[in-house]
């Protein structure tokens, strides 16, 4: 009932309580939104303005309150925590979804049974899900579950080029298909944010100044050489990437590929001649005007050998027109912590992953973010391009019409393209395999390529 909608919102997602996602979620979309009841099938959800955040809290799922509040009263998060746990009955777990849980073994699987009152229907009016039964294996991360596949405990299969790579002559039986491009935004970024005080984080000069300088930005653009990307890190099978909008996605400007910089080593030495950055005494390292050495740290985290890959391989094209990078892979957490808090980088490969709604992460495009790599949590934007930014970050969720929201974040990739605050690489391109024996094994590219489960049916033999 609206009561299973509403009564959580305040219990679970406002309180700050309970930590989950949805809490995290409800956090960055649903801070001012108020919640009324209708009556029993209906609810009302007030912003203080006309928003698309409203959508994002839709997602968030109601809860049975007629069992989950008795148990809150008496026992508080506690009781709530341990209330559903692998070992209770789940016949008495309440579902809205298409499937039932039947069987749960701890860290190895879950049966799932067809729920035969799921509210939706296909377009001939018959009740889904079609299948009766699905069986969600856990462990089956990279080599395990490969293995899994080929000994037939799995039925589909989703994997990246590597395992692909390793496999596919002797899964020629199998069908494998491309869904598409990995949803990682994979890119090169400079730390621009100078040191304006005793207690500043930031880079000093000189580098500061380089990596402020668009045109030092524009030149280590074209020495991005996807190509060589695509076939070292991703043995042939990725594609070039030049947006932080997924190139499945509506909002994609298509321009981009055309106008973004390609990689042009000859053109990347010229536009740095022209700056003043010469190798002044011939020891094949080029001088700022001022004469420094341009060199710089280059870091990415050791765990990501896709990213390991990329560093190293832009290190040397930056060697080859004499930019010295000192290339470094590091412990994610280290990583993390010189990002977040202490700022200590010069330069990174990072990714992001992009969302449906191309802005919607405030934290990481906003000036002010906490993420804002380039400098975050700035006070007011220094940049004249970053004011525009966090206009169009701040109007995209009342902008109701898609093709006001397609203008936005259009503008958004072309001052994303002019500026280089980050320098995209490649995508990893994903593929599926199966048996065939199904049908509407459609995963979306926009929605982590989850399957539809509820539309997945096994084709007549």
């Amino acid at each position: 009932t609206s009561r299973d909608v509403v009564e959580p919102v305040e219990l679970f997602y406002r309180s700050g309580s309970f930590e989950s996602l949805y809490t995290m979620r409800f956090s960055r979309y649903g801070e001012d939104a108020v919640y009324s009841i209708i009556d029993d099938k209906s609810f009302t959800i007030t912003m203080p303005e006309a928003s698309t955040s409203v959508f994002p809290l839709l997602a968030l799922p109601a809860l049975p309150m007629h069992i989950f509040r008795p148990v809150l009263d008496r026992e508080g998060p506690e009781g709530f925590y341990e209330f559903w746990l692998p070992e209770s009955d789940l016949e008495e777990v309440v579902v809205s979804g298409p499937f039932l849980p039947a069987a749960y073994d701890t860290g190895e699987k879950l049966v799932l049974k067809r729920n035969p009152r799921f509210f939706m229907k296909d377009e001939k009016g018959r009740r889904l899900p079609y299948l009766d039964e699905v069986i969600i294996l856990f462990n089956t991360e990279d080599d395990a579950a490969v293995s899994r596949f080929e000994a037939g405990e799995l039925d589909w299969l989703m994997m990246r080029a590597r395992d692909l790579i390793e496999h596919e002559e002797q899964w020629r039986e199998y069908t494998i298909q491309t869904i598409g491009e990995w949803a990682s935004a994979t890119f090169l970024c400079f730390n621009q944010n100078p040191i304006e005080g005793p207690e500043d984080d930031g880079i000093p000069p000189p580098k500061v100044t380089w990596f402020l300088n668009k045109d030092f930005r524009k030149a280590m653009a074209h020495i991005i050489n996807r190509q060589r990307l695509i076939e070292e890190a991703a043995q042939g099978k990725a594609a070039p990437q030049y947006s932080f909008v997924q190139r499945s996605s509506p909002y994609y400007w298509e321009d981009v590929d055309a106008l973004a910089p390609k990689y042009d080593a000859a053109e990347a030495a010229e536009i740095l001649d022209a700056i003043g950055y010469r190798d002044r005494d011939g020891d094949g390292i080029r001088e700022d005007p001022q004469g420094n050495a341009v060199a710089f740290t280059l870091i990415t985290n050791q765990e990501n050998e896709f990213r390991v890959k990329t560093g190293r391989i832009i290190a040397e094209e930056a060697q080859a027109i004499g930019i010295q990078v000192d290339f470094q892979s590091v412990e994610f957490g280290e990583l993390l912590g010189r990002i977040l808090e202490t700022k200590d980088f010069e330069a990174l490969v990072i990714g992001t992953v992009p969302m449906e709604e191309p802005l919607t992460d405030f934290q990481i495009y906003h000036s002010s973010g906490a993420q804002h790599l380039i400098e975050p949590g700035q006070e007011q934007p220094r940049r004249d391009w970053e004011r525009r930014m966090d206009e169009l970050v701040e109007q995209a969720p009342s902008s109701l019409t898609f093709e006001k929201r397609r203008s936005i974040y259009q503008e958004a990739q072309k001052i994303w393209l002019d500026e280089l605050p980050w320098i995209f690489t490649i995508t990893e391109l994903v593929y599926q395999a199966h048996r065939g024996e199904f049908g509407n094994m459609k995963p979306h590219p926009m929605r982590d390529y989850r399957l539809p489960l509820h539309r997945i049916y096994r084709k007549r033999k």
